[in-house]
């Protein structure tokens, strides 16, 4: 079966975080076709298209200012816990249900929902909430923490490039901070 590891919702224009961690899990689940399988190793069923949507959708929300908020935690924990239960013990905080935040919507539900502010609660199974935390373990690995790392990286190239083009549009180009910037990329 060829999987598409598409997010549900595709990265919001401008938001280079959703844009880079999409990109960067198509490249990594298009490396082999049992990719997502070997993530997935303990999931008990077989993973399709359905799991394969969702954890894209869960990488690609990584990208976010909530995403990185799981991620600070998940890295935070991990001096209390292994590194990969670390970050599944951020992302069973993180998604929990609670009244008053988000509408009483757990995280994966807000991440599934394709109808708006006005949509009802998307019906999520099992399989769904299992496949999000089989992804969650796993960024806790060192492919894991390795593909942080990569994304992270390429946000960070993409917001120096944006300051720059805007010091260039401003006629700032003599600025110290513009060579610096130019030095950092060039070294990159």
């Amino acid at each position: 079966m060829n999987l598409q590891h598409i997010p549900i919702n595709p990265p919001r224009a401008g938001y280079h975080g959703e844009a880079v961690y999409a990109a960067h899990w198509i490249e990594l689940m298009s490396k082999s076709a049992s990719a997502l399988h070997r993530l997935l190793f303990n999931f008990p069923w077989e993973p399709g298209q359905r799991e394969a949507t969702v954890a894209a959708t869960f990488v690609c929300w990584l990208g976010t200012n909530m995403g990185q908020s799981f991620l600070n935690e998940g890295k935070r924990l991990s001096g209390h816990f292994f590194l990969g239960d670390s970050y599944l013990a951020a992302w069973a905080c993180h998604n929990r249900r609670s009244r008053g935040v988000n509408s009483s919507w757990r995280s994966l539900e807000h991440m599934m929902n394709v109808g708006g502010r006005d949509a009802c609660i998307p019906d999520l199974s099992a399989h769904d909430y299992e496949a999000v935390e089989h992804i969650a373990h796993w960024l806790g690995s060192q492919d894991g923490q390795a593909f942080i790392a990569g994304c992270q990286a390429e946000i960070e190239r993409r917001r120096k490039l944006d300051q720059l083009a805007e010091y260039h549009r401003r006629g700032m180009s003599d600025l110290p901070i513009v060579r610096q910037l130019e030095s950092e990329l060039a070294a990159g």
